[in-house]
């Protein structure tokens, strides 16, 4: 009967034939993680431009008549392991002191040590965050605050929804107003993100968008060395293919 199963190419799932039980995965359920052991990291912006006009990157039939003249561009740094055990630790002693009150004496001292070694040991065997860099862009016909705002709002939603959770604590940017300016903070504070910025300066404060402006366009412009003069209108498609290859590694 396992034989006559196997020549017809495994139609239905037989439990005794070991290639039906490996590839339907049945004794591995996927779990989601912890709290404590979710992802979080900072995002470094940095707008470049202006621009030959280009294509704007879409499909859309709306969006035809569109040009891009800028691109703004996030670049996500996430916590490495040891920022990730720090991180847990300070939540899990942040949780029991707020519960010291309802435990006296040595019931207090267990309860707070209890819950930091607890939250320790656990990130410390799973949490594998390696601090990969991030890369990811937007394009913009203006720099004003009417396209900039939801451009960072896109990007964070990017990246909240590949971790599956908030995994932004954090908006560095430099002293420009369309990206750390005051509508940015109102932005940014119902959300429960800090926005920090450069002291106008210095742009080794923002190093991490600095040089990751480098990069994408060092690479989008190699893409684009063979198509020519035309090919210069897709160079908003060719930073988002980058960014794409990049984050995928």
């Amino acid at each position: 009967e396992l034989e006559e199963h196997r020549r017809a190419g495994h139609v239905k799932f037989h439990p005794a034939c070991a290639e039906c039980r490996t590839g339907g995965i049945r004794s591995r359920p996927h779990r989601r993680q912890g709290a404590g052991l979710r992802p979080g990291g900072d995002l470094s912006i940095d707008i470049s431009g202006p621009h030959t006009p280009g294509l704007w990157p879409s499909d859309a039939p709306e969006a035809r008549a569109r040009r891009a003249q800028y691109f703004i561009l996030g670049a996500f740094k996430s916590y490495d392991q040891e920022e990730c055990v720090e991180r847990n630790r300070n939540e899990a002693f942040a949780e029991s002191a707020g519960t010291r009150s309802a435990h006296t004496g040595d019931n207090a001292a267990k309860a707070v040590g209890s819950g930091a070694v607890h939250a320790e040991s656990e990130s410390e065997e799973k949490v594998k965050m390696d601090g990969k860099m991030l890369y990811y862009v937007r394009a913009l016909e203006t720099k004003n605050l009417r396209e900039t705002i939801p451009a960072i709002s896109s990007i964070v939603n990017q990246i909240n929804a590949q971790f599956r959770c908030k995994a932004v604590f954090r908006i560095h940017g430099d002293k420009a107003s369309e990206l750390t300016g005051e509508h940015v903070e109102q932005y940014c504070e119902p959300r429960g993100v800090t926005d920090t910025h450069t002291a106008g300066f210095d742009p080794n404060s923002n190093g991490r968008a600095e040089g990751g402006m480098d990069v994408i366009k060092t690479r989008a412009r190699i893409m684009l060395q063979q198509l020519g003069r035309p090919g210069r209108r897709l160079w908003p498609l060719a930073l988002h293919h980058v960014c794409w290859c990049l984050r995928a590694g």
